[in-house]
């Protein structure tokens, strides 16, 4: 047996010199008829490559042809050391490539692909060493600079995507390139200066498709692009399409946010009408299923689009109003906000569409509180009044909104102790309600799904902020309203105007004084604790929010 082994190793090799020395194809055909296929396509030298990597290196198009054409190393069998397509790509072995392509197409992936040197003229297996990187045949030839390989390459690639119409003409293979995300392919086909607008058109494929490598090479030429999507700014674009296409694009937004912001994509940005970056950021993706696995990636493009100058309290519904006369585009897929925080609020009500499928309320809590601080530690107005709900019916301050939110989705304490920490100011009313009135509302004359008694309570203390005026008036609005279920809604009614009885009755000219103190601190926390005034003091009278804080 090993005397038959050995024989058949000096067979092998002996095939292997006929190829490096490009022995006439008959002698080739005559040499491999003699050997069995296993035979053949077992052999590793001492570094581990067999017949076809030595037909590779060598570009001797007619053996990787005999080979083939007699069934050998065809699919399934697999490479022992390393990938024959990378192989080839790396040498610029075009038309052997090509063969691959044809005959072993599954080889067309990313891969670890480890070269030792040219000078040594040969390839070792890729091992537990520095280089992990996977890379596909496509970035391989790129980086070797051969661009006919990698036309060859995408060549390929564009006939599996033709039916589909994915790209077509002149700009197709850099388009192409970005789709494939292969920076070093797309470096080397702009070294053939493409016109404008072929870069103009990859551009928009990178940026779709949020490949962020390409999308920086491509800006980086600094094409005009005011014509591209309809005059749409790069970041709408971005977090629309991520959005509608790919889940996993979602974690490339930071990166790719980061690019534009980089080369100067202006971050306020608002015509057309609707497409703001930071408020096509949140009502895109806040209220989708699966908000929970993309929460770093969103939280991430919405602390960069707010340190790069967006501002938290934009009013894209002002900002139609005022330019309703200059027949300015409105882009679609989403309504107009006041605020950040007036969009995230509306839209994150959204998930009560999902609790049947499995979301819990508190899978969203983290992103409340967390998105919410986010706003407040970078300015939001907490006094602007914006439209609360997306039939317009119900306009407010963020916290009207937060209450409107509330009512569907249910109470998170420590939101609400983050806005009245920052100054929420429960007094403002809009249509003749106030934001506590909607949640009476809510208990008094409907049915209450989300919210509980231990929330309503939390609710009525919030008078003890408020004036001795705003209470009566709460209190008279709340007589007034008309239950429909007597037996449970008038429960809520008479404990609710019994409170705020208990309330009037009970009013000091140190309740007032302490009402009076944080109004004039703009009801900030910050400030109160500021005062030259005991702490005893200060405590009572922030004790409706440090009550909230665990």
């Amino acid at each position: 047996m090993n005397r038959s082994l050995h024989s058949n190793t000096r067979a092998v090799q002996s095939l292997i010199q006929l190829v490096q020395t490009f022995a006439d194809t008959k002698v080739v055909k005559s040499e491999v008829d003699k050997l069995s296929k296993i035979g053949i396509e077992s052999y590793h030298d001492e570094n581990n490559l067999d017949v076809l990597h030595h037909a590779i290196i060598a570009n001797n198009i007619e053996a990787v042809t005999v080979l083939f054409f007699k069934g050998y190393f065809l699919p399934p069998h697999e490479y022992y050391s390393i990938s024959y397509m990378h192989l080839a790509a790396k040498l610029g072995h075009r038309t052997i490539l090509g063969l691959l392509l044809q005959d072993r197409p599954h080889d067309n992936k990313a891969t670890i692909f480890k070269y030792q040197s040219a000078s040594q003229k040969h390839y070792i297996k890729p091992t537990d060493g520095d280089e992990r990187t996977e890379v596909t045949p496509l970035d391989v030839a790129g980086k070797g600079g051969h661009i006919r390989c990698v036309k060859l390459i995408l060549d390929h690639c564009l006939g599996r995507y033709h039916d589909r119409n994915k790209f077509s003409g002149k700009d197709a293979h850099i388009n192409m390139a970005c789709q494939l995300d292969s920076p070093s392919a797309l470096r080397l086909l702009l070294s053939e200066s493409p016109t404008d607008d072929d870069v103009k058109s990859a551009v928009g494929a990178a940026l779709k498709l949020a490949k962020p490598e390409c999308l920086d090479i491509l800006l980086r030429l600094h094409p005009d692009l005011r014509s591209l999507f309809g005059g749409m700014n790069l970041y709408h674009v971005l977090y629309s399409y991520s959005f509608l296409f790919d889940n996993k694009w979602v974690e490339a937004l930071p990166t790719v946010t980061t690019v534009l912001i980089r080369h100067g994509h202006s971050v306020a940005s608002n015509v057309p009408f609707r497409t703001y970056p930071l408020y096509s950021l949140l009502c895109l993706y806040v209220k989708c299923y699966d908000m929970p696995e993309k929460l770093p990636y969103i939280i991430a493009c919405i602390v960069l689009l707010l340190n790069a100058g967006a501002n938290p309290n934009f009013d894209e519904i002002e900002f139609e109003i005022a330019h309703e006369n200059l027949n300015v585009q409105t882009a679609f897929g989403r309504l107009s906000y006041s605020t950040g925080l007036h969009c995230f609020y509306s839209n994150i009500c959204s998930l009560n569409l999902h609790f049947d499928e499995g979301m819990e309320f508190k899978t969203i809590v983290g992103m409340l509180q967390h998105c919410t601080e986010i706003f407040l530690r970078h300015g939001s107005n907490l006094q602007q009044i914006g439209r609360v709900n997306e039939e317009g019916s119900l306009v407010g301050t963020a916290l009207h909104s937060f209450c409107d939110m509330s009512i569907l989705i249910g109470l998170d304490t420590k939101t609400l102790a983050l806005l009245l920490k920052y100054g929420a100011d429960p007094e403002i009313e809009c249509n003749g309600l106030y934001p506590v009135s909607l949640i009476l509302e809510q208990f008094v004359c409907c049915t209450v799904e989300k919210l509980t008694i231990k929330d309503l309570d939390i609710f009525l203390n919030i008078l003890n902020m408020m004036s001795y005026k705003c209470v009566k008036e709460i209190m008279d609005d709340t007589i007034e309203y008309k239950t429909e279920d007597a037996s449970e809604q008038m429960i809520f009614k008479n404990k609710i105007i019994s409170f705020m009885a208990d309330e009037l009755n009970d009013w000091t000219l140190k309740k007032e004084c302490q009402y009076l103190i944080l109004k004039n601190c703009k009801r900030k926390m910050a400030k109160v604790l500021k005062l030259p005034i005991p702490m005893p003091l200060k405590t009572e009278i922030l004790t409706v929010t440090l009550n909230l804080i665990p």
